[in-house]
């Protein structure tokens, strides 16, 4: 079997990076925020080439897409414009996942409602490598999820702040001037996002259940052993398939399979394995 072929991925499309990721061993390079389209292309070139000189066939891919019955329930969808977001880009990075894509924007507007302010208090004690680490990862989000004004604005801060540092403070107007487009940016985006919360509900908020401070029944350590396995293995099938059948529990147990699921499908593998260790441990609530 040939070696597994290994593609880089950089958040910078900089001149050079796909050179760099070659001279340091790589296969191939892409570059965020991943367009379906390029990243597809590539694996598909890398997954043939690898199935043939192993003269062996590509494993399907899994997925937790089509899942049906038990307790889980439909959701609103977007609308069709958004202010701040170019929802059509959005929705082709996520292979037009709309459920999925509104999930990842209340969630966005419940994590970054206060960047701004956090932003604000690291510049003011003259804290530029929290800045940079903080704008950078916005931007980072916002670029996935196609909110396109504050990507922009996210860029122009984490610029005005690239080299400062102590015997090299930014200029100030500039630094101004950069942090009121970035509040402003995040602001409507924000707002936009945490529109589609359902009423009475703030965005980012876990929608209740019938059951909403019962805890999870008693599950098996079979079960979540298998569960931790798949997570671990980054198995979003067996994740799916394992979690429906914790709906035959109890409502409650369906409550905890949903919350898998949609973990599972951001690929969320750490707070998976936090749930089971709460769910052992019998203190999960939903």
């Amino acid at each position: 079997m040939p070696p597994i072929p290994i593609i880089a991925m950089t958040a910078n499309a900089m001149s050079g990076d796909s050179a760099k990721s070659l001279a340091a061993g790589m296969n191939d390079h892409i570059t965020k925020p991943i367009d379906p389209d390029t990243l597809f292309e590539t694996l598909a070139r890398w997954i043939a080439r690898h199935a043939r000189d192993g003269n062996g066939a590509a494993p399907p891919a899994a997925t937790a897409a089509g899942r049906s019955g038990g307790c889980i329930r439909e959701e609103p969808d977007l609308p069709d414009e958004l202010p701040g977001f170019d929802l059509a880009a959005g929705l082709r990075r996520l292979q037009g996942n709309r459920a999925l894509y509104r999930r990842l924007l209340l969630d966005f507007a419940g994590r970054h409602r206060h960047e701004a302010e956090h932003l604000r208090r690291a510049l003011d004690s003259g804290d530029f490598d929290r800045v940079r680490q903080r704008v950078h990862a916005v931007k980072g989000v916002a670029g996935n999820l196609a909110a396109v004004q504050l990507q922009a604005a996210s860029k122009a801060l984490e610029a005005a702040v690239l080299n400062a540092g102590p015997t090299q403070p930014p200029d100030a107007a500039e630094l101004l001037n950069a942090h009121d487009v970035f509040k402003a940016a995040l602001d409507l985006t924000v707002a936009a996002a945490g529109s589609l919360a359902p009423p009475g509900r703030a965005s980012g908020e876990t929608p209740p259940t019938d059951a909403t401070h019962a805890h999870a029944p008693e599950v098996s350590a079979y079960r979540i052993a298998a569960l931790r396995a798949a997570a671990e293995s980054g198995d979003v099938g067996e994740l799916a398939a394992l979690a429906q059948g914790l709906s035959a529990d109890s409502h409650a147990g369906c409550a905890a399979g949903e919350r898998i699921l949609r973990m599972a499908e951001e690929f969320d593998v750490e707070g998976i394995l936090h749930l089971l260790t709460m769910l052992e441990a019998g203190k999960w609530r939903q």
